[in-house]
């Protein structure tokens, strides 16, 4: 199943890449927080840096919205451990996930949202 899922990512990214497909103009990025108050709020950046990580820039990505980079690696690492489990027929358990890593992200979340906005309110610089 996991190898599927691989699969078919896989191939929505190269179609993406082929075809030349700008998938920022197709999906409206409208923040309900940003329009009324001028911030920014947690899931700020996170379309963005879904469309810059699926056309490989990696550096946008991760400017626009980290959690994306760390949810990617994480998925990276279980679809990659599911397949070494299933091709080699591996008696190992299935890798779960900790609640450290639940705390890692909403770290990452909390603090990306801190930084963008302290640096719209004191230096006027928009990082979206």
């Amino acid at each position: 199943m996991a190898l599927w899922i691989f699969i078919f990512l896989l191939m929505g990214v190269l179609g993406i890449k082929v075809f030349h497909i700008s998938l920022i103009d197709l999906i409206p990025a409208h923040c309900i927080l940003y329009e009324k108050y001028g911030l920014y709020c947690t899931g700020c950046g996170g379309t963005r840096a879904a469309v810059a990580l699926m056309n490989g820039h990696f550096v946008k990505s991760f400017i626009y919205h980290p959690a994306m980079i760390y949810s990617v690696l994480l998925l990276m690492l279980f679809v990659c451990s599911d397949i070494i489990n299933n091709v080699f027929k591996t008696k190992k358990k299935k890798l779960q996930l900790s609640p450290g890593c639940f705390y890692i992200m909403v770290g990452i979340i909390i603090g990306q949202c801190l930084i963008k906005n302290i640096l719209l309110i004191f230096f006027n610089y928009k990082i979206i």
